[in-house]
């Protein structure tokens, strides 16, 4: 093998290593269409918002949003990150979420917006090389809906 032939196949190997697996792609149902009034539906999101301990940072009954401050998420199943090659770490975990109630001429429908995201650190220098997107399993949404569900 020659000097450049080595070299190639070294930098290779480790470019492949580097690299992470991609997260799988999910269907998740993130809406539900509930058979209640709009205020008492909407009652329902703002209180599982509060048993669930997440911190509100916008709520606007007028418009039917309500937005979530930015989390942190564990392992524990809400995302799907893929997995990161030998010399990359993922760090700083970030959850934005949103929901969205409004009326419909079949009832209110309430949609649950969840992303996922972490910075990818390269673990040969240190380096952040940018946030990447995960994708949700659908737990979040699934979990959500369902609190509501109990509320009303």
């Amino acid at each position: 093998m020659t000097k450049g032939t080595v070299t190639l196949f070294v930098m290779m190997t480790l470019s492949a290593c580097a690299s992470t697996e991609p997260p799988a792609e999910y269907s998740v149902t993130n809406q539900q269409i509930f058979q209640n009034d709009y205020d008492a539906v909407w009652n329902a999101v703002v209180e599982a918002f509060a048993v669930n301990n997440i911190a509100i940072k916008t709520i606007e009954k007028s418009s039917g949003i309500i937005a979530a401050e930015r989390l942190g998420f564990g392992d524990d199943g809400m995302a799907d990150c893929g997995k990161p090659g030998s010399f990359v770490t993922f760090i700083e975990p970030q959850s934005d979420f949103n929901v969205l109630v409004r009326s419909s001429t079949s009832g209110t429908a309430v949609m649950v917006n969840a992303k996922f995201s972490v910075y990818l650190v390269d673990n040969l220098d240190g380096n952040d090389t940018g946030r990447f997107e995960c994708s949700s399993t659908g737990v979040f949404e699934r979990d959500f809906l369902l609190a509501v569900t109990d509320l009303l």
